[in-house]
């Protein structure tokens, strides 16, 4: 709704009966002309202000674009003097009269702002001066030196309405009534004292309201004022600004039948979300040039974050960045919305400086030699790599409708993230525990029961893939208890798909030499498989199958036993028939004058007849071994058959060197 408002003379009681009047703006602030009304010593019509364009970008502002910018463009500057002449139509009273116009003051009222502790605070925008040619017409003296009047620059809005209540108040000031821009300036000054806490954009207006009554008080000068203190609140850089609306004002006469053609302004507007506005733009796009014009625009910012490197991260750099976030809000520059995001990047950052100091832990201690508990300190890295990731999965699922986090901090956290990545890839145990903590991760997306033997392979590699300490120290801390608990779920899985059948196949097959070979193949399986628990349960399936089999060879070795047994005895006849004949041989010999060979067989002779004493006492203890073990039968069985053999072969030995002496010989 566009309201029509009027200037008319300023009488002596134009500050008590001045009524204010004020026009909320629908999504940002629209700077509504006012022009004070008053009774004329001399007779005028009155002015006529109207809004004669407006239009919004297309661009979707989103709520963390809450940041407010107004410019003001003043056009057709000259066109003041034609316009007052045209209001002033009793010339003859006129002329009697000795009050005429002396001043033209425009200024801006902002109210309902916080930063200025609630106080009203109105500052001059121009002061022009008028003069009376020698036809008593009203000329105005105005340069064109500013290109635009910023007249407010990253004003944060209130969280919970993006309204900010603005006036632009016109004021004709006679020479008889110039102390009332005394009091205006008067009354500002004790507002400004009023502020608890003024801001730098506040006490910059002191000395925009002392240029300002400069220019008022020596009108003989013929100065004129111009506003160049920006309210400007928030220093930093960290703003993405953008066109949001356009609005013009025309001032007219009341009878007055022009128009302005906005359609090559539209057509700017709506040709990219992000149109330049500015001086030589504006002039190209407007074709009104009958009376003077004011161009309001808008545009709305959001809070970019300050620049985060990961190296520069640490103790200090967060300790500062606190502060600043801190002495923000405390001035209410950044709402609570951004506040909260900023001390949550804050939680990020603490964690990301922690991983850091452990990895400079790790490869000093590396460097040195030092890695006598390389295990913890590897899973130290492990854990807060786990909670950086954590923290950023967190900060997704609870704000994922937020567009704050999701179009400015977001990017934030991961740069860190892939900075973290960085560290990570510097050495090859590193890598590993990045790769553990991936794993982690995925494990928390699928359930072991939905993946192939493939993929569960792959995770169990990376959750062994650090050399971590033992259970009991991943016991006492929640990270290590992930582990044990993806690890042991996964592992249940993959041995119940892929081994367990073959674990109980073989607990059934008859342990023998036929079934070896099944036994072999699982434990080959065993071997390549990364799921430890699967190795443990095949090494026990295994165990109970070589004890099955155990038995098997024992009952086979019994029987060899046996059967070997009677083999010795047999043999033993032979043996004792032929040490009888040979010891008869050499009885028979004449000892004082044997041959030097026959002492050598003599030796040989005696070595076989401890041989066979053996022989004789292997065969006896043969009967108690029917409780021997595998190993026990294989030795005995060994031992009778080397006792035989060597038995044997002795008295062969000397039957082939001397057969006389045997039997038969």
């Amino acid at each position: 709704m566009v309201k029509t408002i009027f200037l008319r003379w300023i009488p002596k009681d134009f500050f008590q009966n001045m009524h204010l009047r004020t026009m909320k703006l629908a999504h940002l602030l629209l700077l509504t002309l006012a022009i004070g009304c008053t009774q004329p010593i001399f007779a005028q019509r009155d002015i006529r202000t109207a809004m004669v364009f407006k239009a919004n970008t297309t661009f979707d502002f989103t709520d963390e674009w809450q940041y407010l910018s107004t410019d003001l463009y003043l056009f057709n500057r000259d066109k003041f003097g034609k316009l007052i002449n045209e209001l002033i139509y009793d010339k003859k009273h006129h002329k009697k009269s000795d009050e005429f116009l002396e001043f033209l003051c425009i200024t801006a009222k902002l109210k309902d702002v916080r930063f200025f502790d609630n106080q009203d605070v109105v500052y001059p925008i121009y002061n022009f001066q008028i003069d009376k040619d020698r036809n008593k017409n009203y000329s105005t003296r105005i340069s064109n030196n500013r290109e635009v009047v910023r007249l407010i620059d990253n004003l944060p809005l209130a969280s919970t309405n993006d309204l900010v209540e603005a006036e632009i108040e016109a004021k004709a000031i006679t020479n008889h009534r110039r102390p009332q821009i005394y009091d205006l300036v008067s009354t500002q000054l004790v507002n400004i004292a009023k502020i608890t806490n003024p801001t730098s954009a506040v006490m910059s207006l002191v000395g925009e309201f002392g240029n300002f009554l400069q220019s008022s008080s020596q009108p003989e000068k013929k100065q004129h004022y111009e506003f160049s203190s920006t309210i400007r609140l928030y220093e930093g850089e960290n703003f993405n600004q953008r066109l949001y609306s356009v609005r013009v004002y025309a001032f007219l006469p009341p009878e007055s039948k022009a128009k302005f053609d906005g359609s090559l302004l539209q057509g700017h507007i709506a040709s990219s979300i992000n149109p330049k506005i500015d001086r030589p733009a504006l002039n190209r796009l407007n074709t009104f040039k009958e009376y003077p014009m004011i161009v309001i625009v808008n545009y709305r910012s959001r809070y970019e974050m300050p620049a985060v490197v990961g190296d520069e991260v640490d103790g200090e750099m967060i300790r500062n960045r606190r502060q600043e976030v801190e002495r923000d809000y405390k001035l209410e520059l950044i709402n609570d919305a951004t506040y909260l995001q900023e001390r949550k990047f804050t939680e990020y950052l603490k964690a990301f400086a922690g991983l850091k100091k452990e990895i400079e832990s790790y490869t000093l201690a590396y460097e040195v030699g030092n890695t006598g508990n390389i295990s913890q300190t590897l899973f130290a890295i492990v854990r807060d790599a786990y909670e950086l990731r954590q923290i950023l999965r967190n900060r997704d699922q609870e704000f994922a409708a937020d567009p704050s986090y999701q179009n400015i901090f977001r990017e934030k956290y991961l740069d860190i993230a892939r900075h973290a990545d960085l560290y990570l890839d510097k050495d090859f145990n590193l890598k590993n525990c990045k790769v553990l903590v991936r794993s982690l991760f995925d494990l928390e997306r699928i359930r072991p029961e939905y993946m192939d033997s493939t993929s569960r392979e792959q995770a169990l590699a990376g959750l062994y893939a650090v050399n971590l300490p033992d259970l009991q120290f991943l016991q006492n801390t929640v990270v290590g208890q992930e582990i044990m608990l993806r690890t042991t779920n996964l592992e249940a899985v993959h041995y119940a798909q892929i081994f367990q059948q073959d674990c109980e196949l073989l607990d059934r097959v008859t342990a023998t030499d036929a079934s070896l070979p099944q036994r072999k193949s699982l434990l080959q399986r065993a071997r390549q498989t990364n799921c430890r628990h699967c190795q443990n349960k095949i090494q026990a399936h295994a165990k109970a199958f070589d004890a099955r089999y155990s038995r098997y060879k024992i009952d086979q070795l019994q029987r060899q036993k046996i059967e070997r047994i009677r083999l010795a005895q047999d043999l033993m006849f032979d043996f004792l028939k032929q040490q009888a004949c040979i010891t008869a041989s050499i009885d028979s010999l004449e000892k004082n004058s044997m041959p030097a060979h026959y002492m050598l067989l003599m030796d040989r002779f005696d070595e076989t007849n401890a041989e066979l004493t053996q022989l004789a006492d292997l065969i006896k203890a043969g009967d108690a071994m029917d409780e021997a073990t595998l190993k026990e039968l294989q030795g005995y069985l060994e031992r009778l058959d080397a006792s035989v053999e060597a038995v044997g072969r002795g008295y062969g030995y000397i039957c082939e060197k001397e057969a006389g002496w045997c039997c038969g010989g």
